[in-house]
């Protein structure tokens, strides 16, 4: 006897029968007729392994998504909340992996992303975006360490050349503002004034 979970009007039931085609399945602790403790959902490719508490994901767990991607850490009614790991399988992020705090199911607060090109953000995170001070490091070997707003350079900071070139200043959105450019020996190669390139 497996319980599976329909939905019916007024809110999410559970039984002991059902299909398992068109419902979720669950195996675990049932309290009061429904998931509490622990216990493993699939449905449609999706899997998760974990706490549950009154019919809902919550505690520490594995999340697995039909697409492969996996998720390990904390999760808060039913949304990854706080410490976990997610690591993408398929599509353009495949082979990406996201480390470090999530509230809501978006990245926020400390993280660490590496993509599988090689790039890699250590720094603060706001609603699944940049924000606040965070370094990027990049295959090629340049380097920005600053701050940042909805994923792009903005703020004070340093952006560093793979040939040892350095600007420091201020960036918006992602483009030089007001930037200092000079080579390694302190030479000034370029200045930026107002978002406008002034040729030394």
């Amino acid at each position: 006897d497996t319980p599976f979970s329909k939905f019916l009007e007024g809110g999410k039931k559970w039984f002991k029968t059902g299909d398992q085609k068109t419902q979720v399945k669950f195996e675990g602790d049932i309290v009061n007729g429904v998931p509490n403790g622990q216990g493993t959902m699939t449905f449609n490719g999706e899997k998760y392994v974990g706490g549950y508490k009154d019919g809902v994901k919550h505690g520490k767990g594995t999340w697995t998504s039909p697409d492969g991607s996996k998720y390990v850490g904390e999760i808060k009614d039913g949304l990854r909340s706080g410490q976990g790991e997610l690591t993408f399988k398929e599509g353009n992020r495949k082979g990406d992996k996201y480390v470090g705090e999530f509230r809501q199911h978006n990245y926020h607060g400390q993280g660490t992303y590496l993509s599988s090109g090689g790039s890699k953000y250590v720094g603060e995170y706001k609603d699944g975006l940049p924000n606040g001070q965070g370094t990027a490091t990049f295959p090629n070997g340049e380097k920005y360490v600053g701050e940042w707003k909805d994923g792009s350079y903005h703020g004070h900071g340093t952006y560093l050349s793979s040939d040892g070139n350095k600007g420091i200043g201020e960036f918006r959105e992602g483009s030089p503002w007001n930037i200092t450019y000079g080579d390694k020996n302190g030479n000034i190669i370029v200045k930026f004034v107002n978002g406008k390139e002034i040729k030394q």
